[in-house]
C-alpha cells in the first residue's frame, strides 16, 4: 500500500483540482492541505473526512485512503477479496500489510502476523509453531497480554463465544483432546486470570453468524501508552474459515505510535521479542 500523503496527492492530482480548491470546499485552511501531502502533519479522522467528502471518490479509493491513514474503514467490504484467498494467500497479504493485522483460523490460532502486530505484541515465532499455544483463547491468561489489554473481560468472553461457535457444538461441555489442550494452557496463566476465564467459559454462550464480520472497540498499552483501536474481523475464506482482525488507530495518537513501530515514522522502535514459556 502507497503511503498516505502520496496517495491523498496522487488522488487529488487525478481529479484535477488545486489543493486550493479542495481546502475551500473541505473548510481546511491551504497549508494545512499542503502539509498533509508534505508529511508535515497528519489530519483527524473527521478532516479527513471531510476531504474525501470533497474529493467526492469511489468507496473503494477512500476506503484506501482511510487505512493508509491508520483510520477505520467505512464499508470493509470493498477492501476485502471476492475470491477466498488460501491459507499461503493470505499469510502473504496479512504479512505485508503496514498496519496491526492478524490472521486466525476457527479456532482462533493466530496463524500470520503483519510487521506492526509482531511489535505489539513482542510475541516469540515459538509459540505460534504450536497450535494450542498460538489460541487467543490460551493467550488471555498470560500477563503479557492481560496487562496489555483494555476491557479484560469483554475480550475473553468475545474470543470464548467465538471459539465456541467454531468448533463442535458438543466440544465446549465435553472437551476432545484440542481443545482440552488449549484449555490446559489457559489453566498455566495468571491463577486470578483463570477463575475469571472459566467463570465466563461457563456462562458465554457461542456467537452466532455476525462473527464472519464483525467489529470492536478496544485498547492496549505499548511502551506505558495506552493506544486505542477499531478492530474489523472479515472473513477471507469462509470454506477453510480464515479470518483477517485488523486493528486501526482511531486516533492519531495510536497512529503515530503504530507508524513508529512499523517504520513509518522517524525514531522506530524495535520490541524485543518475548521469552517462550
Amino acid at each position: 500500500m502507497k503511503r498516505f500523503h502520496v496517495l491523498l496527492r496522487e488522488t487529488r492530482r487525478s481529479i484535477g483540482i488545486t489543493q486550493r480548491d479542495l481546502a475551500r470546499r473541505a473548510h481546511v485552511s491551504r497549508s494545512s492541505l499542503l502539509a498533509y501531502e508534505l508529511q508535515r502533519r497528519h489530519p483527524t479522522r473527521d478532516t479527513l473526512c471531510r476531504v474525501l467528502d470533497s474529493l467526492g471518490i469511489d468507496a473503494q479509493r477512500r476506503n484506501e485512503l482511510l487505512a493508509a491513514a491508520g483510520y477505520a474503514i467505512e464499508d470493509a467490504g470493498v477492501r476485502f477479496h471476492a475470491n477466498p484467498l488460501t491459507l499461503e494467500e493470505a499469510r502473504e497479504s496479512v504479512e505485508g500489510r503496514p498496519w496491526i493485522c492478524f490472521l486466525l483460523n476457527e479456532l482462533i490460532e493466530v496463524r500470520a502476523m503483519s510487521p506492526a502486530a509482531r511489535a505489539l505484541w513482542a510475541i516469540d515465532d515459538n509459540v505460534l509453531e504450536q497450535p494450542a499455544r498460538r489460541s487467543v483463547l490460551a493467550m488471555l491468561t498470560q500477563p503479557w497480554y492481560a496487562d496489555s489489554i483494555g476491557d479484560w473481560d469483554d475480550a475473553a468472553a468475545f474470543h470464548i463465544a467465538l471459539f465456541k461457535s467454531r468448533v463442535a457444538p458438543a466440544a465446549s461441555e465435553a472437551p476432545g483432546a484440542y481443545v482440552t489442550a488449549v484449555l490446559e494452557e489457559v489453566e498455566r496463566g495468571r491463577p486470578k486470570l483463570v477463575t475469571r476465564f472459566f467463570d465466563l467459559w461457563d456462562s458465554t454462550p457461542a456467537m452466532g453468524h455476525e462473527w464472519l464480520s464483525s467489529w470492536y472497540d478496544t485498547t492496549w498499552k505499548h511502551d506505558s501508552e495506552r493506544l486505542r483501536f477499531h478492530v474489523l474481523n472479515n472473513i477471507v475464506n469462509e470454506e477453510d474459515a480464515l479470518y483477517t482482525s485488523d486493528w486501526l488507530p482511531s486516533d492519531e495518537a495510536t497512529y503515530r505510535h503504530v507508524a513508529s513501530m512499523a517504520g513509518g515514522a522517524p525514531g522506530r522502535k524495535r520490541a524485543p521479542q518475548r521469552r517462550s514459556r
